[in-house]
């Protein structure tokens, strides 16, 4: 005779449960409600909870930074692999066809297009660009929450570190690989972030919100930063 083992959850399982039952909650009302339009109450009535219970996991700015956090970690996710020297990349930076920086017998082949640069770099963006276009009020929402500081958000921690890597991963394959220019290519990846920040932050308080806007702001922008990464290669 066998006996049925029965499985209780541990409360710490039980905490991470409900916790992703209020986010999947407000994601889903602030979707089709609007921030403005979804209330605390709504949230916990939809998730099953408490309204106190929903505050445990955060207020509604806070539940708005994590949704949008987890939604931004879904893409790298999606594209996430481990490249061969142990650095975290991307399927996306891997795949984007970098502009050849010799020619097929080795020798230079010149300086790279700074603005076939800036395109590599904005179609490995483009993600997370058509995530803000496609909610609009939600990203302007999301915006003043991260400009509060009242907010820790992953986009200033750990995701800002994986985004990171990416360009400079774009950055270090389009000139070559080589280690003076690997260094080139990590500190400008840094110096894109800050601008593809800013970009995000100043489309979120215009009125033409649409990918394309901000695409297109952030390909302008970038060309003048791209000859840092060519510098002592000609």
């Amino acid at each position: 005779m066998f006996i049925e083992r029965i499985v209780v959850p541990t409360r710490s399982e039980l905490r991470e449960a409900t916790r992703l039952r209020v986010l999947d909650s407000a994601r889903r009302l602030f979707e089709a409600r609007g921030f403005n339009a979804t209330t605390v109450r709504a949230i916990a009535a939809d998730a099953g909870v408490s309204a106190g219970t929903v505050m445990t996991v955060g207020d509604k700015r806070t539940l708005l930074v994590k949704v949008f956090d987890e939604a931004i970690g879904a893409v790298h996710a999606s594209r996430a692999f481990r490249a061969p020297d142990g650095e975290s990349a991307t399927r996306d930076a891997a795949a984007v066809e970098p502009v050849e920086s010799a020619t097929p017998d080795g020798s230079a082949a010149g300086p790279v297009p700074p603005e076939s640069l800036a395109a590599q770099v904005t179609d490995l963006l483009e993600p997370f660009i058509s995530l803000f276009a496609a909610h609009p009020d939600l990203s302007r929402a999301y915006a003043a929450a991260l400009i509060s500081g009242a907010h820790a958000s992953e986009v200033f921690g750990g995701l800002r570190t994986l985004l990171i890597a990416e360009i400079a991963s774009v950055l270090s394959r389009a000139a070559g690989g080589d280690a003076g220019s690997r260094v080139d290519a990590d500190a400008l990846a840094a110096s894109i972030h800050l601008l593809y920040i800013g970009a995000v932050f100043e489309w979120a308080t215009g009125t033409e919100l649409d990918a394309g806007a901000l695409a297109s702001r952030i390909r302008e922008a970038l060309p003048p930063l791209m000859p840092a990464l060519q510098k002592d290669r000609s």
